[in-house]
């Protein structure tokens, strides 16, 4: 009996490991040859903010003072076998915590966006994008609230 439930013990903590979460899979891939990676802190988003805020994109500045970090991770110029052994990796991407806002699948390419917050704010967005030709993934830290959405979506709608 006890060999059963070390069998099943050993079984559920292999499937739990196996799950990737997003830094595991910034990991495992940021260093693949042909890979591009790209890591922009809070204090270089501040940097940016301070330049922008003579400009004219007043929406790009609603957003990026409430911004954290930025993580981008572009495979397109990799080879075959690492795009498929991303799509492997993130098949079991765990979206523990995360709320799934968009799921698209067209010709072949699968394109998830999941969140994550408290109440009406957005602590962290999430794109992950496996097919073919690209493969990517982008994580966008921070806390955005819905009303900042909203009025960004209406003064878009209204430039219209």
């Amino acid at each position: 009996m006890k060999k059963y439930i070390f069998a099943l013990l050993l079984l559920c903590v292999a499937q739990m490991s196996s799950a990737q979460n997003a830094y595991d899979i910034f990991e495992l891939f940021k260093d693949k040859p042909k890979a591009e990676y790209v890591h922009i802190p809070k204090i270089m988003l501040n940097m940016a903010y301070k330049f922008m805020r003579h400009g004219e994109d007043k929406d790009a500045i609603k957003i990026i003072k409430n911004i954290d970090s930025i993580r981008i991770l572009d495979l397109e110029d990799c080879s075959a076998a690492v795009k498929t052994d991303f799509y492997n990796e993130t098949k079991n991407f765990s979206n523990k915590g995360y709320e799934e806002l968009i799921s698209t699948v067209e010709d072949g390419d699968k394109t998830l966006i999941f969140t994550k917050g408290k109440d009406n704010t957005i602590t962290e967005l999430l794109i992950l994008e496996t097919g073919k030709e690209d493969c990517e993934l982008v994580q966008i830290k921070g806390k955005i609230t819905q009303a900042e959405i909203d009025q960004i979506v209406k003064e878009q709608q209204k430039n219209k």
